[in-house]
């Protein structure tokens, strides 16, 4: 029979019987962290709230790994996502005219501080949360045809637009 000394859910030393015996053991809360493991778990294996055992996760080979691979493309592709008119619609909103409301202010400012730090920027991450409120802010002045933000922002990027 093996047993394993856990920690947190984590075999920190795997013993084979016969290693060390267990009611010989003079510390009460020491005792309590050993454990009956099946042959195949070894030193590092974590245990599942279930009770099953599994490989550490540093052993899982990055193929497995869930996480999305990030969606970034260079300025200068992120800006081909848009037409000439809708850079020029953009372009023209963008201007402050101290004849306007100050609302109509505000949103011109906001156009300029985004088009400021899409020229800051060494590329363009299209899931990126102030990237996305830009573009759908355009969409809703009127500055890009309904539907055309979720086009612009949900394309794959292609090999092409990569940074």
């Amino acid at each position: 029979m093996r047993y394993a000394r856990v920690i947190d859910g984590k075999a920190v030393e795997v013993f084979e019987n016969g290693d060390f015996n267990l009611t010989e053991c003079f510390v009460p809360q020491l005792a309590e962290q050993f454990s009956p493991v099946p042959e195949q778990v070894e030193t590092g294996w974590i245990r599942a709230d279930d009770g099953t055992w599994g490989a550490p996760a540093a052993a899982i080979p990055e193929s497995a790994s869930t996480e999305p691979a990030p969606r970034h493309v260079s300025v200068l592709a992120f800006r081909q996502r848009f037409t000439a008119e809708e850079k020029t619609a953009i372009d023209l909103a963008s201007l402050d005219d101290p004849q306007a409301s100050l609302d109509q202010r505000a949103q011109a400012a906001s156009l300029r501080v985004y088009q400021q730090d899409l020229q800051a920027a060494g590329f363009v991450d299209l899931d990126s949360s102030e990237i996305r409120d830009a573009v759908l802010l355009m969409e809703s002045m009127g500055l890009l045809d309904t539907g055309r933000a979720a086009q612009i922002l949900d394309t794959p990027p292609s090999d092409g637009e990569l940074p």
